[in-house]
């Protein structure tokens, strides 16, 4: 990671939808890819954690690609004593490495300055961002863009909409 590049901070929910797209959680469970452990805490700062799952240990670690030994990914998750991860939370992913960049985990601060500002909008452009993010677009540059989003939201209004907010479209 020290290769004097800039690295980009994308927001926790891309970026878990990255990791969820990429499907890492699923590909270490098959065996592709291999765990490192990087960091491993058995006093963690979360006492509800603790309270609901005694003996859980904080751990940080990093995914490799099993044929190649690139490290993919770094997450953080609780451990419980038998193992395995406290049911129902998988891994928290906190760096991506995709197309030769990585990708950092926006910080808190930062993160805290963007929902206030969001927080500020009015509630139906948060909820549209909101929905273009989950439908993995994140900006739409051009009618075509846009066009998608209408097959894939398969109404006739989110296209209309979307290219009424749009300087690209003639609409």
């Amino acid at each position: 990671m020290a290769d004097g590049k800039p690295h980009p901070r994308i927001s926790i929910e891309e970026m878990r939808h990255r990791f969820n797209k990429a499907k890492y959680w699923d590909r270490l469970k098959a065996g592709e890819l291999e765990e490192h452990s990087i960091v491993y805490h058995p006093k963690t700062i979360y006492p509800e954690v603790m309270q609901r799952h005694p003996g859980a240990v904080s751990v940080t670690s990093r995914y490799r690609v099993r044929t190649t030994g690139q490290d993919v990914a770094e997450v953080h998750y609780f451990r419980l004593p038998d193992g395995s991860v406290i049911p129902g939370k998988g891994p928290d992913p906190k760096l991506l490495f995709e197309n030769g960049v990585w990708y950092h985990q926006e910080k808190a601060t930062l993160r805290a300055k963007r929902l206030a500002e969001e927080s500020r909008r009015p509630l139906w452009r948060r909820a549209w961002r909101r929905i273009r993010v989950m439908m993995g677009i994140y900006e739409a540059r051009s009618c075509d863009a846009i066009a998608n989003l209408q097959r894939r939201a398969g109404s006739l209004f989110a296209f209309r909409y979307a290219c009424s907010q749009s300087a690209f479209c003639p609409a």
